[in-house]
C-alpha cells in the first residue's frame, strides 16, 4: 500500500481536507480556528494521497528540536490499516529533527503507542484527561 502513498502539501484548508480532519479535531476547533493554525508559516498540512484520492490529513510544525504533530486523521473506513504509521516514516524522512512530540487523547494514545512513542498523562485545561506523547530517533 505505502508505494501508492504520498504527502501532498495543501496551502490552504480545503473542502476536502476540512471533511477528514473535522471526523477528529473536538473542542471548540471550528474550521476558521484550524485555517488560523496553518496559516503560520511554521505550520504544514498535507493531505494524505493514496491512488490520486485523499485519504487523511497530517499537519505539523517543524522546528529544529522536534517535529510537532498537530493533526493527524485518516478517513473512518480507512483507519486501522496502517495507513497512519506510514505517515509518520514518511514525515519522518521529510525531517531534520530526530524527535516527534504530539498532544492527544484517550482514544487515540494508543496509536502512538503502538508507533513506540512514550507518554505522559494530564489533565487539560478542560478537565478532561490528555496525554503528551514523544519519541526520539
Amino acid at each position: 500500500m505505502d508505494g501508492a502513498l504520498k504527502l501532498q502539501e495543501f496551502s490552504e484548508l480545503t473542502d476536502e481536507i476540512w471533511n477528514i480532519l473535522s471526523e477528529c479535531v473536538g473542542g471548540e476547533a471550528t474550521r476558521e480556528k484550524v485555517a488560523a493554525v496553518y496559516a503560520l508559516k511554521e505550520n504544514t498540512l498535507f493531505g494524505v494521497v493514496l491512488e490520486k484520492k485523499c485519504v487523511g490529513v497530517v499537519g505539523v510544525q517543524f522546528c529544529d528540536e522536534a517535529m510537532e504533530i498537530l493533526h493527524i486523521a485518516i478517513k473512518k473506513e480507512l483507519r486501522k490499516k496502517g495507513i497512519g504509521s506510514l505517515v509518520l516514516d514518511m514525515l519522518l524522512a521529510r525531517s531534520e529533527s530526530k524527535k516527534f512530540t504530539a498532544e492527544t487523547d484517550g482514544d487515540s494514545v494508543g496509536f502512538y503507542l503502538k508507533n513506540g512513542f512514550a507518554s505522559e498523562g494530564f489533565i487539560s485545561r478542560w478537565g478532561n484527561i490528555r496525554y503528551k506523547v514523544q519519541k526520539q530517533f
